[in-house]
């Protein structure tokens, strides 16, 4: 889990993330945040604006199951 960012600047240099294992920094050249609830930019404190209610899109769960076999034990 991200619990904090690496800035520089404005510029994210990476994220802390904690575990069992402890709080390593994990440092790159890019920063994605793709939690789509924008925890990586909010941990870094950037500014931010959210859409009025009409404008934002819906919610949507997709998802890929393999491997699964259905006549299997249950």
């Amino acid at each position: 889990m991200a619990v904090e960012t690496v800035v520089e600047g404005d510029v994210i240099r990476g994220i802390v993330t904690e575990s069992k294992s402890g709080r390593p920094a994990i440092l790159a050249k890019r920063v994605i945040g793709a939690t789509g609830d924008a925890d990586i930019a909010h941990l870094a404190r950037a500014p931010w604006h959210m859409a009025p209610k009409d404008e934002l899109l819906g919610v949507t769960v997709s998802f890929a199951l393999t491997g699964f076999d259905r006549k299997g034990p249950c």
